[in-house]
């Protein structure tokens, strides 16, 4: 198996076909090896597509010794105009190669401030006021590394049933993400959920877990009990829009703050939410799911 260090001096065919042959095995063992060390965490199902989120691809990059050079020092801010109006994107390029010194991919990564994930909620496209500037930028250099590590390493069109012989992982572990518009009234959408989704959704748990328990807090001297429980039940269905917030951020590189933005229309606090809010949160996060 060609290694690190040996090199195959090539003269004829039959050189050239020598070392295809071993370069087949060598470039196979990396695929192995890369998807073997991921979690689910680390993949996602984007439109039903396995996709490596950018912590899943520094791993294997590291695994490997795979170095990133940037062309310049700073992503490049470029000012664009559609049908929509003016928008801007960064671009960032970076040389990625392997310590052989002999595998390396040149590769140009973006950013859109119409990008679907920072720009779109409900199927809608948000004001560019709204968009964070500085997610774009973030996002630009993120793509860059990716794009780069996987393309070098050739993980670019894996399929779920490499991830299940290699990593044991599979679909219903992952999270599942689409940017496709509802096609119906959230209600009627709604009705047409799993039974498991429905019961998330009523019960405004994540899938999988257990509702969270209403506890009746302590009730000071002079107030009655029901007020004190509605208070611990308020309390107890933000934590549960949180946590679905921070499943839906964690395979995304945005701060908290943003997540809440994106999901809210401009809002950065759930303090500033209502009940009804909060419950359009829970069920934004458990539809794009795509459980």
């Amino acid at each position: 198996m060609i290694g690190a260090s040996e090199v195959i001096d090539v003269h004829t065919t039959e050189d050239v076909m020598e070392m295809a042959e071993k370069r087949t095995t060598w470039v196979s063992g990396i695929i192995h090896r890369a998807l073997g060390i991921l979690k689910p965490g680390d993949v996602v199902s984007m439109e039903g597509k396995p996709y490596i989120v950018a912590p899943g691809c520094y791993k294997v990059a590291r695994l490997f010794g795979v170095s990133i050079k940037y062309g310049g020092k700073v992503p490049q801010k470029v000012i664009g105009q559609d049908d929509l109006g003016v928008y801007y994107f960064y671009v960032h390029g970076a040389t990625v190669s392997l310590p052989n010194g002999i595998d390396a991919v040149d590769v140009i990564g973006n950013c859109s401030s119409r990008d679907k994930f920072f720009a779109m909620v409900r199927g809608e496209w948000r004001p560019q006021s709204e968009v964070d500037e500085l997610d774009i930028m973030q996002k630009c250099v993120t793509n860059c590394d990716r794009k780069g590590i996987v393309k070098l390493l050739g993980l670019e069109n894996f399929t779920w049933d490499d991830l299940q012989k290699f990593a044991k992982i599979t679909m219903q572990q992952c999270q599942s993400f689409s940017f496709k518009k509802p096609a119906a009234p959230e209600k009627a959408a709604t009705q047409q959920q799993s039974p498991a989704l429905q019961q998330a959704v009523r019960t405004s748990s994540p899938l999988g877990t257990a509702p969270p328990k209403t506890e009746t807090a302590p009730v000071a001297s002079g107030s009655s009990g029901p007020t004190g429980q509605v208070q611990q039940e308020e309390k107890s269905r933000k934590q549960v829009a949180l946590e679905h917030i921070e499943a839906w951020r964690g395979k995304h590189d945005v701060t908290l703050v943003s997540a809440i933005k994106t999901l809210t229309g401009g809002k950065s606090t759930l303090g500033q939410l209502t009940d009804d809010e909060l419950e359009g949160i829970i069920t934004k996060c458990v539809q794009d799911s795509g459980s």
